[in-house]
């Protein structure tokens, strides 16, 4: 969990007034790409909407975010319920995960293809046996 706060208010001075907040999140995400040198992240929705809470023409000059996650980057608006939700569900998550790890077992899925292949095996043998009796069959 990393927070960080992106100015965003030079990216907006100068722009179009009808258009400072697309011209916010542009700029959020540009530092996001800088920050975490991936595209590869989720927005939370409490970013847009603090983003566009005071309308298109009057967007925020900082906004404080949170990145949780190590494979999957989720952004959070800092201090906001949403993170905190999500937090308590990820321990949830965890704790069923260490529960469930021990009850699987894979040693039972390779006896039975062993076991599969010792039948193969047999009737193949069968097989060819018979394949012999019909050929002296037809033989004589």
């Amino acid at each position: 969990m990393n927070t960080k706060t992106i100015k965003v208010g030079f990216n907006v001075l100068g722009k179009n007034r009808k258009r400072r907040a697309t011209f916010a999140m542009r700029a959020l995400k540009r530092e996001m790409l800088k920050h975490l040198r991936t595209t590869d992240y989720a927005l939370d929705n409490s970013v847009n909407n603090f983003i566009w809470a005071r309308g298109k023409a009057e967007s925020p000059t900082k906004v404080e975010v949170t990145i949780v996650g190590d494979k999957s980057l989720r952004v959070f608006l800092a201090d906001s319920k949403e993170l905190k939700d999500f937090l308590e569900k990820g321990e949830e998550k965890k704790e069923v995960k260490k529960e469930t790890k021990p009850d699987k077992k894979e040693e039972p899925k390779k006896e039975l293809k062993k076991e599969k292949t010792k039948e193969v095996k047999t009737v193949e043998k069968n097989y060819k046996k018979e394949l012999k009796g019909i050929k002296e069959k037809q033989k004589v």
